[in-house]
């Protein structure tokens, strides 16, 4: 029985090879390179029942071909689970390209990406919808012209999509290296850097931070210690010039050496606290040089230099200038007090603590 797999809620800006997979963008009702015979007459169909908040069918969104094959073609269970990953490849490279002080310029969230795969019979008189259950799934056969699936709030204001793809090409020539067991731990990390950034109302920030926490110590490879993650991340990260936490305001009287890095004492603190969400609590009592905010935005920066950093000493990536820059800025940007706040100076749309930031370096 045959498939048609997905983005609905993705509006990309071009099409892009992502390993064994193409994202082709889809605009509803406009034609759609590659579609032949049928084909555009039933993903129309398909994708009508996917409605936006005003009620109207999504205007753009995400085709997924597999091994160049036809979009609706029959897929196995194997090759579902190998689009699963390179979808989330996709996603990274999302969320690595975002600005998160300007969502109107280029901006996504995690749940942009969420995938479906969807069965059909017939004419498409009939499509199958899948119900997770804890012991397996359950499918259910629904009638088409009764069935809507509703946009996320959170994600219904985004409209383009864009990728970094010199990202993905580096996480995919490091996926096909053949480190099964390396890899293996990158994936963790990816997915739990996806989990953390979907932008749900339903996710809270104490989850955020540990899924975030986690996500770092697996890219890193670091022992589930404060001191360790914080060293590592330290030595990924390579700015032109290092703040020193003594020379810093941003303090909360916790450092006992202020010749660390800035960088070292943000990821410490960061880690520290994802301690506290782990075991239960929902508030910390720790002192904090950084609010919880503060940290979740400056850990959705770094972990994708992060990342690039890393791919760099394997020899699967090379920094860019812009790379560099943000590098070089993401202290600067961790010692601003009130960075999420607009500059008091804000000099108009668009202007914030990171632009200038970025302005500097």
């Amino acid at each position: 029985m045959p498939f048609m797999q997905f983005l609905p809620w993705c509006p990309i800006d071009s099409a892009y090879e992502v390993g064994e997979i193409e994202l082709v963008p889809y605009a509803f009702g406009a034609d759609t390179p590659g579609l032949a015979g049928t084909e555009p007459h039933q993903v129309r169909d398909i994708l009508a029942a996917y409605r936006g908040i005003d009620g109207r069918p999504i205007p753009k969104s995400t085709l997924v071909r597999y091994g160049r094959r036809p979009i609706l073609s029959d897929v196995s269970t194997e090759e579902m689970d190998v689009t699963r990953e390179l979808v989330e490849l996709a996603c990274v490279s999302g969320l690595a390209q975002r600005n998160p002080f300007d969502p109107h310029e280029c901006y996504c969230n995690a749940d942009c990406f969420v995938w479906y795969a969807q069965r059909f019979q017939g004419k498409l008189s009939h499509i199958g919808v899948v119900h997770r259950r804890r012991v397996g799934e359950l499918w259910d056969f629904r009638s088409l012209d009764r069935t809507t699936f509703s946009i996320p709030l959170h994600v219904s204001s985004i409209r383009k999509v864009s990728l970094d793809s010199s990202l993905l090409t580096g996480l995919l020539k490091f996926r096909e290296s053949g480190g099964s067991d390396e890899w293996g731990r990158w994936q963790n990390a990816i997915s739990c850097f996806g989990q953390a950034n979907t932008d749900s109302q339903n996710t809270s920030p104490q989850v955020e931070s540990v899924l975030m926490c986690s996500a770092f110590q697996r890219l890193l490879d670091a022992q589930s210690k404060a001191k360790d993650v914080a060293q590592l991340f330290s030595e990924s990260l390579k700015p032109w010039e290092t703040i020193l936490s003594g020379n810093s305001e941003r303090t909360s009287g916790r450092q006992k050496d202020g010749n660390n890095p800035l960088r070292y004492q943000w990821m410490s603190e960061f880690y520290r606290v994802r301690g506290d969400f782990a075991h239960g609590k929902l508030q910390t009592l720790q002192p904090l040089a950084w609010t919880p905010q503060e940290h979740l935005v400056l850990a959705s920066i770094s972990f994708p230099l992060c990342m690039k950093s890393l791919l760099q000493q394997n020899g699967y990536y090379s920094l860019t200038d812009d790379d560099q820059v943000q590098i070089d800025a993401f202290e600067a940007l961790a010692n601003q007090n009130g960075f999420l706040s607009e500059p008091l100076d804000s000099s108009g749309s668009g202007d914030s603590w990171w632009r200038r930031c970025l302005l500097e370096a």
